[in-house]
């Protein structure tokens, strides 16, 4: 994937984290924002899969991985946040221990 590539996706989602319409509207209507970022089949497919090695294929920067993962969220997170769970699947795919 080039440059131009990565940067497209890293900026849609940190365009849907800063803002709370859009981010309702990709909600509703997540072709909608695709067609407006031109994110391609392929993308879409690993944007809908999420996992580490997705993320990594699409060169997702591991800020907006996290902010990926509350963006597509079907429900608001409890407790502190999404983030021991990204951290959890994250590790999880590496192999390397919890602490």
């Amino acid at each position: 994937m080039s440059g131009g590539d990565s940067y497209r996706i890293n900026r849609m989602i940190q365009d849907l984290n800063g803002d709370p319409v859009a981010r309702e509207h990709h909600c509703a209507d997540p072709d909608f924002t695709y067609a407006a970022y031109a994110i391609d089949a392929e993308e879409k497919a690993l944007l809908a899969d999420g996992s580490v090695e997705a993320m990594a294929r699409l060169n997702v920067h591991p800020n907006l991985q996290m902010k990926w993962v509350f963006i597509n969220a079907k429900a608001p997170p409890r407790g502190p946040g999404p983030l021991g769970a990204y951290r959890d699947r994250l590790f999880a795919h590496s192999g390397k221990g919890k602490d």
